[in-house]
């Protein structure tokens, strides 16, 4: 069942939004990302990848895809991909209003330069942004789990400073932006273990069944049949899992 979660908090950001008059530019955020998340809610549906719900923001839907992250990589970049490939399709779709006189010339420019804005933002290699995530998935066909969140989030906090110190996000709500991008990615590195315990979890329920890899590594890869070496023997992923677990 899909559940829509409502955050009241944002409740009074539409008060100073209505109160202020720049009501139509969030409506339209709001329809461009919603339209953006719908892209991978739908994509991750007909790939069979189970979408639990919703959260409702000022600035849109956002999907919630419990299993991103540890099934098939090469599934995951799809379902990542649609999202900005729909920013792709906007121009059009404002230049068709505009043309029937829904909306002025002058608002359709300023919506098509915000779509730009918003895509090449959201394309940027910082978590929880689609440009982190796609490097991410990247990194997981190359590096063991573990290893390659940490390289994800080191990648991730990089790229927040570089940003700041670059002054690309000039203003109250760039800086905003990026200390909230900040402060989830704090967060992420504090749920390491957590988020490793879910993995093994989710191998252990759904083993993975291709490319065999030998190693030594106390951890596994997502897109291989792992094969643990211990000394002269080496362990199945699924007897290391039950060790693993007790």
């Amino acid at each position: 069942m899909i559940r829509l979660r409502f955050f009241a908090g944002w409740a009074i950001m539409l008060l100073f939004v209505w109160q202020s008059g720049y009501w139509k530019v969030l409506l339209a955020v709001f329809a461009m990302m919603s339209l953006h998340e719908g892209a991978h809610a739908l994509c991750a549906c007909l790939l069979g990848c189970p979408v639990s719900g919703f959260d409702i923001y000022p600035f849109g839907f956002c999907a919630r895809m419990e299993t991103m992250g540890y099934g098939s990589v090469y599934r995951e970049m799809v379902i990542l991909a649609v999202g900005p490939m729909m920013h792709l399709l906007y121009p059009a779709i404002m230049h068709l209003l505009a043309a029937v006189g829904a909306i002025s010339v002058s608002f359709c420019e300023y919506l098509g330069m915000m779509n730009r804005s918003i895509l090449l933002f959201n394309l940027l290699p910082i978590l929880p942004l689609d440009g982190g995530r796609l490097l991410s998935s990247f990194v997981h066909l190359c590096v063991p789990y573990a290893r390659a969140q940490r390289l994800s989030l080191l990648v991730s906090a990089c790229g927040i400073v570089l940003v700041a110190l670059a002054g690309w996000m000039p203003g109250i709500a760039g800086t905003l932006t990026l200390l909230v991008l900040g402060v989830r990615t704090l967060r992420q590195r504090t749920q390491l273990s957590i988020d490793r315990l879910r993995f093994y979890r989710y191998r252990q329920a759904h083993p993975f069944y291709g490319r065999s890899c030998i190693h030594a590594h106390q951890d596994l890869y997502r897109m291989r049949t792992n094969y643990i070496r211990e000394g002269s023997r080496v362990l199945s992923e699924a007897q290391w899992l039950r060790r693993f677990f007790g």
